[in-house]
């Protein structure tokens, strides 16, 4: 268990900046992981009273805030009515609702879980975040980089998506998911996100394209595909990622899983339809 020694809420994101560089210190957000941690901590930083909890919409994106809960995007219906309810797809199986009460969307980000069903949802809308000091960085680029002792403030989502879907596999309802995908259709690309391998999430991108370009080779689809080309593409994407084996499950089977899921949600980003 943590040892807290100074516990400070900062009046501004300098001064949290500033505070974070010392050697032990840790940001306090939900505290669902760190608290299973057998670490010193301090200061530990409380970001509670610099508005990081709000969802912004504006005319081209939702900008989120790093504090933001899980149950707050779960039951925003502005996102939700935007991007097909993927958020209450994703979201409100997760443990419990006393759970994604205090859950951050930042701390499930910054962490890199490779559990995450939020970051394989982020991926597939094209998601970039705000940091203090790094920037703006895609979340498919941080996901790659080294970022520590900065300040996740703001998650940016673009308003493209047309579609989206979001699947899992779960041995049972509450628990980490085997393996999960999501889907979205933007206008001229679709983006495949698949997390849980068990590795953290990663994304692919599939141009659509009429068919008389398809190619056997590319990783490519008609604006109106079939069962045969959507199975066929599902495979394709499938063996674009590597698996791994875990307590929940085998690579083998989580590679079987991928492709169901996947043709699954690109079913139901064209055509509507369950797969």
């Amino acid at each position: 268990m943590e040892e807290i020694k100074n516990f400070i809420k900062p009046d501004s994101l300098k001064d949290a900046y500033s505070l974070l560089q010392k050697p032990d210190a840790k940001i306090i957000a939900g505290n669902h992981w760190l608290k299973m941690s057998d670490i010193t901590i301090d200061p530990a930083i409380d970001l509670s009273d610099l508005n990081l909890n709000q969802i912004k919409e504006t005319s081209d994106c939702f900008s989120i805030g790093a504090s933001v809960t899980l149950r707050t995007l779960e039951t925003n219906s502005k996102l939700n009515n935007f991007f097909n309810g993927i958020f209450k797809d994703a979201l409100s199986h997760i443990v419990g609702v006393q759970f994604r009460n205090t859950a951050t969307a930042g701390a499930n980000i910054f962490l890199k879980h490779g559990f995450s069903d939020l970051i394989t949802v982020l991926l597939s809308l094209d998601t970039e975040l705000i940091f203090y000091n790094h920037g703006k960085i895609k979340l498919s680029d941080y996901l790659k980089e080294n970022i520590s002792k900065d300040i996740l403030t703001e998650i940016i989502i673009p308003k493209k998506t047309l579609k989206a879907k979001f699947l899992s596999q779960k041995n049972s309802t509450t628990d980490f998911s085997v393996l999960n995908v999501a889907a979205s259709k933007c206008k001229d690309e679709c983006i495949v996100s698949v997390g849980a391998r068990p590795l953290v999430a990663k994304e692919i991108r599939i141009k659509i394209t009429d068919k008389k370009s398809l190619s056997k080779d590319d990783l490519s689809v008609s604006n109106n595909p079939d069962t045969e080309e959507l199975t066929s593409l599902s495979e394709k994407i499938s063996n674009q990622f590597s698996f791994d084996s875990d307590i929940r499950a085998s690579k083998e089977y989580r590679k079987k899983i991928c492709s169901v899921l996947t043709r699954r949600a690109l079913k139901d980003i064209f055509t509507g339809e369950d797969a």
